[in-house]
């Protein structure tokens, strides 16, 4: 898969830009909560960051984070192109890279080539049937993810769709 391509369509599904929409992403609370669930995540798994993302039709946003360094925490997110979280929300599924410089497509991702992120491990995040985002671990060396860990992302993505359904606007059409 080309970086710059989306071959489902699904970033811009009309339905999930309108779930999209419905959420307050401003909302400090809503932050807070996803930084202290980043926060659990990656302590829970023993990694150096974790990350609450939410994959817009243009880019991935930080909605919540700990840990993150260069270019992501220097701008809150990156292009959706860079983005290993719009893997997940394109796929439905996780996606699991143990060693980026070795990874056919993240080796020449700029995250990988310009700022040093070695593994990735993220899981969808669902709100009213339509992937939003992912949420994720990196670091900045090799790893090998385990099953324990997996679930522990399994287990937080849950926890994210239900933080992310609580702060929607739905306006009764």
């Amino acid at each position: 898969m080309n970086l710059s391509t989306d071959p489902t369509g699904m970033i811009n599904a009309a339905d999930r830009i309108r779930i999209l929409a419905s959420i307050d992403l401003d909302s400090p609370a809503l932050h807070a909560e996803l930084d202290a669930l980043a926060a659990a995540t990656a302590q829970h798994t023993g990694m150096p960051t974790g990350m609450a993302s939410i994959v817009l039709g243009m880019a991935q946003v930080a909605a919540g984070s700990y840990g993150l360094t260069g270019i992501l925490a220097e701008a809150g997110g990156t292009p959706v192109e860079w983005a290993l979280c719009s893997r997940v929300v394109t796929s439905g599924r996780p996606y699991i890279v143990p060693d980026t410089t070795l990874h056919p497509v993240e080796s020449r991702n700029p995250l990988v080539t310009m700022d040093g992120l070695r593994a990735y491990a993220g899981y969808p995040v669902a709100v009213a049937g339509q992937i939003v985002g992912a949420i994720c671990v990196l670091a900045d060396t090799p790893h090998h993810f385990t099953d324990d860990q997996l679930v522990v992302l399994q287990q937080a993505a849950d926890v994210m769709a239900d933080a992310l359904q609580r702060h929607r606007n739905i306006v009764a059409s």
